[in-house]
């Protein structure tokens, strides 16, 4: 009865002599939090992540599943989670699926193996909220009844995310630090916050576990770009993007609308079409003055298609 890539939490408390687990048949009055009653169970709303306690003293903003906290003078954001320590099944996908073997290392796996998952609030939870400015009106779509969207705590593997971030080579890096200028300078206008840095990363880490090491290199990371980017033009194609490190979850749900896609799908083809020349207008850290060098022969080496072409299996992106 989950959302993807979340699950629910009953509430329990520990026995007196603290070696049992006694479930909660009731609700709780001092803990606003427990307030969910289906079938003799009782279900923790995400809300108890915002009033932890110790932050009485501060007002709290949610912004997704963040949280601004301002007072005594300071402002920070954070994410409250709980760790739990055995990842569910949908999250061992990165363990079990068949790859070509070469990356992600056997030594990350195991690495891999050793970590949990963080349950956190999931945000609106594919809600929308639309403002005319001309009429000055504003309508909010609720999708789901808060009851059962209240007990929804999303997975993170962000240990596992993180882990793998790190095994990446500088090449690598700099592959993905690149498809995020192009994000946010060529595909924001056309999408706007539709299409995350996360969506950049996912594509990189799926490229990166379908191509040899021995293409990254130096001279070759115009091409890396274009096959980066070529596999996120297979995702919005099929309008799904999966989810590296958990199974059966689309990351462009709740982010691109319908109308997106098409238009999304042509910028990417028209990118890949012109061997990424544009990737020398990009302003930001005067990135496309630094990869140019000699313009002259980076020109022609994207005309001549940096890099060999190699042949990949395109249906391992549908895992």
């Amino acid at each position: 009865m989950s959302f993807p890539q979340c699950c629910s939490l009953q509430s329990s408390i520990i026995s007196p002599n603290n070696d049992d687990w006694t479930w909660v048949n009731k609700i709780n009055p001092e803990r606003l939090f427990i307030v969910i009653c289906r079938k003799g169970r009782d279900w923790l709303t995400t809300s108890f992540l915002f009033t932890i306690d110790g932050l009485k003293s501060y007002h709290l903003q949610q912004h997704g599943p963040a949280t601004t906290r301002e007072g005594m003078g300071m402002q920070c954001e954070q994410v409250n989670a709980v760790y739990c320590f055995a990842s569910p099944a949908d999250c061992l996908v990165l363990l079990q699926r068949p790859r070509p073997g070469h990356w992600p290392k056997k030594e990350t796996l195991t690495k891999a193996k050793q970590f949990g998952v963080f349950l956190m609030n999931p945000g609106t939870l594919a809600h929308s909220f639309d403002f005319d400015s001309s009429n000055y009106t504003g309508k909010f779509v609720v999708r789901h009844p808060y009851d059962y969207a209240s007990v929804q705590c999303r997975m993170s593997t962000n240990l596992t995310e993180r882990l793998l971030m790190f095994d990446l080579n500088l090449i690598q890096m700099k592959t993905y630090t690149v498809t995020k200028m192009i994000k946010k300078e060529i595909l924001y206008p056309l999408v706007g916050d539709g299409l995350s840095s996360f969506h950049m990363k996912m594509a990189l880490l799926f490229t990166v576990e379908q191509f040899p090491e021995m293409i990254w290199t130096d001279d070759n990371i115009v091409q890396c770009v274009l096959y980066s980017l070529n596999t996120l033009r297979r995702f919005v194609k099929r309008r799904h993007c999966p989810h590296y490190t958990i199974a059966k979850v689309d990351v462009f749900s709740g982010k691109l609308q319908k109308h997106n896609f098409q238009s999304l799908n042509d910028k990417l083809k028209a990118l890949t079409d012109s061997k990424l020349s544009c990737i020398f207008s990009l302003q930001m850290d005067q990135i496309g003055e630094r990869i140019s060098g000699n313009p002259t022969a980076q020109n022609a080496n994207i005309h001549n298609n940096v890099g060999k072409p190699i042949q990949i299996n395109k249906n391992a992106f549908c895992d």
